[in-house]
């Protein structure tokens, strides 16, 4: 089973969170999940991500070579929210030492749904450094927001002052 092509992060990164609880350290038709489970994990968190950056009118996916910073974070937690599936779908929840900024008290998998609650919540204050789609002023209309004939007109921004011939007169009054 492909990955699809707007999914961030591949196996192998899910494998290198969770390789201690794999038999042979990789996923395959016969570990507990299977590697078409966990492409399945990955292609399901990408599309919760790509979902909410379209609800906040970013780009989405976003690109390595428009947002690479940005793409590289995405990528991990994309690869995190993958592993949190993993490891809830292990018989019994998983503990180890805990990962850089984890508390003590939290278990591997608390901290990475974390870091995907914490990108979510990032798109959701709109403070992610990515492609935006839509600016805010594409629909900011000035004057009638229809002409005579009943036609919306486009916003100001994008108009020319060709568009709606006769809509404004400049000459002086008689």
């Amino acid at each position: 089973m492909p990955i699809a092509t707007d999914t961030y992060a591949d196996v192998p990164r899910v494998e290198s969170l969770v390789r201690d609880l794999i038999t042979g350290g990789q996923f395959s038709a016969t570990t507990v999940p299977t590697r078409d489970a966990v492409i399945e994990f990955l292609d399901d968190v990408a599309d919760q991500i790509n979902m909410t950056l379209k609800n906040y009118d970013y780009t989405a996916p976003i690109a390595l070579g428009t947002d690479p910073e940005t793409f590289r974070f995405v990528r991990s937690v994309n690869a995190a929210g993958a592993a949190a599936l993993v490891l809830a779908s292990k018989p019994s929840e998983s503990w180890s030492p805990p990962q850089r900024g984890a508390p003590f008290s939290q278990t591997r998998r608390q901290f990475y749904e974390k870091r995907l609650k914490d990108l979510l919540d990032l798109i959701e204050a709109e403070k992610l450094p990515a492609t935006v789609s839509a600016s805010p002023l594409n629909d900011f209309v000035v004057g009638s927001a229809t002409d005579a004939d009943g036609n919306v007109k486009k916003p100001i921004f994008t108009r020319t002052f060709s568009d709606y011939p006769g809509a404004r007169d400049l000459s002086p009054p008689a």
